[in-house]
């Protein structure tokens, strides 16, 4: 089966993270979010490679450097790359770039919006690049609240780069039913009969065996 890259989303302890790391290894993981021990003893026997980005110290521009040398060496190396959290890499972009305009006369707060082409193409070309290197990517997100103009509908949405779902190949939702993480399909490129299908504690192998019988037309 071809790699794929994937966009995975929801609240703090819905199996997120777990999920990425069900990928074929080596699995180089790109850690922002700080919660990989929580997991990593359950899978002792996997090959992980983690990079880690303390994003509380500014350092942005120094931040970005050392990831684009990172990913450089995911794009060669890895089989898939996990980022926990995209949402804080996005972050990460933009701000690091915020920093490239800024002077020191005049520190900047916030970019313009004709400002945002160029941290859009960055973000862009990093889910490009591990299509083109034949990688699996799993992008990991936070929620936010939805907004419609300035009123809240009350419900959640994926957090980050705002063309992330149109990027990828597929996208999920997770949530848990009691402990049970939920894994919900909100947009699938293999298949839209596979949107709003509903799996419980899914898995690499769970995914492939869905994804494969789509392209057989089972």
């Amino acid at each position: 089966m071809t790699t794929f890259s994937i966009a995975i989303w929801g609240l703090e302890k819905t199996g997120k993270t777990h999920f990425s790391l069900t990928f074929p290894e080596p699995i180089y993981f790109f850690n922002f979010d700080f919660g990989l021990h929580r997991v990593l003893p359950k899978l002792k026997d996997k090959l992980i490679k983690v990079f880690d980005y303390d994003m509380s110290e500014g350092n942005f521009q120094e931040l970005w450097k050392k990831f684009r040398v990172d990913y450089k060496k995911a794009l060669e190396e890895a089989t898939t790359i996990a980022i926990d959290t995209a949402t804080q890499l996005w972050e990460l972009v933009r701000l690091s770039y915020l920093d490239e305009l800024s002077s020191e006369e005049k520190e900047r707060q916030r970019l313009l919006p004709y400002e945002y082409a160029e941290p859009n193409s960055r973000f862009q070309s990093l889910i490009y690049r591990a299509k083109v290197a034949g990688k699996y990517l799993v992008l990991i997100h936070r929620a936010r609240d939805e907004y419609v103009g300035d009123k809240s509908t009350g419900r959640k949405e994926l957090a980050g780069f705002k063309d992330t779902k149109a990027l990828v190949d597929m996208t999920l939702h997770f949530s848990l039913d009691g402990n049970v993480p939920i894994a919900t399909f909100e947009s699938c490129g293999f298949s839209l009969a596979l949107n709003g299908l509903r799996v419980k504690n899914i898995d690499f192998k769970a995914l492939e065996t869905i994804i494969s019988k789509v392209l057989e037309g089972i």
